[in-house]
């Protein structure tokens, strides 16, 4: 799945009724070998790279910096 963004910030998506970090969702597609790709402009926001930094560390295995 290629994400292309001028902006890659924080997101929120809405999952079973309540909300979840997008990087959550995508550690979930990672896990089930989804090849992910994020082209983004500029620098990822501070608050995403927080989220980043604290997702789980099997998805960092997935996923290059």
């Amino acid at each position: 799945m290629w994400i292309a963004t001028a902006n890659l910030k924080a997101m929120m998506v809405e999952q079973d009724g309540g909300f979840v970090p997008i990087v959550d969702v995508m550690g979930r597609l990672a896990k089930r070998h989804v090849a992910l790709r994020l082209l983004h402009a500029d620098l990822p926001s501070r608050p995403f790279r927080v989220v980043y930094a604290d997702a789980n560390v099997d998805m960092h295995s997935r996923l290059s910096r």
